[in-house]
């Protein structure tokens, strides 16, 4: 989803919107994009290419704490290390979350559905959730009284986009797992005994 960059006053993104890196990793994504619609046109080889937004999830890496949001608050929450959790920039940023099962199930049906065949395609929930939001339902799931502190946003850090998911609903069926039910299965998952 970082291909599309920002543009003023555009919060959603769909397939067919211009796309503007903000950021060398973008570049790259958008790159490996073209190679496969030339090597479908020059040789025949068939291609899909999922439009990630953001992932969430059991075994997602709890020490990285410069990717991924969901786990980064996460682990300040759960980690007593961490005396205070660390928002960094606006609490009104926003994402696109979508639970690792639901990531799976797709890529999964993209491979054996033709209907993906040679496509571009944004997966995501097509919800958009705040820091805001995030950081209440973490609290409110571990009825943590830590303290939230907002510090400097991250340079190329995007504000907030969220996915146009219409050209996934009419080849997909399945709907995603709604926020709050990912987030407690996660939670549950990292607090097992």
């Amino acid at each position: 989803m970082s291909i599309y960059g920002e543009l003023p006053g555009k919060e959603c993104f769909a397939e067919t919107d211009i796309a503007d890196p903000k950021i060398f990793y973008s570049v790259g994504k958008l790159a490996s994009e073209n190679y496969l619609k030339v090597y479908s046109r020059q040789y025949g080889i068939v291609f899909t290419a999922l439009r990630y937004f953001n992932i969430y999830g059991e075994g997602q890496n709890m020490n990285n704490l410069k990717q991924g949001m969901v786990s980064i608050y996460l682990k300040q929450f759960l980690d007593n290390k961490f005396e205070n959790v660390e928002i960094k920039g606006d609490i009104q940023r926003f994402r696109d979350l979508s639970h690792i099962s639901d990531i799976v199930d797709v890529t999964v049906e993209s491979i054996n559905n033709s209907d993906f065949f040679n496509e571009i395609i944004n997966i995501g929930s097509g919800v958009k959730i705040t820091v805001e939001e995030i950081i209440f339902q973490i609290r409110e799931i571990l009825d943590s009284k830590k303290s939230i502190v907002i510090s400097k946003g991250t340079p190329g850090d995007q504000f907030g986009i969220f996915a146009n998911v219409t050209k996934l609903q009419n080849i997909y069926e399945k709907k995603f797992l709604k926020f709050n039910k990912g987030l407690q299965r996660t939670i549950d998952s990292l607090c097992k005994d």
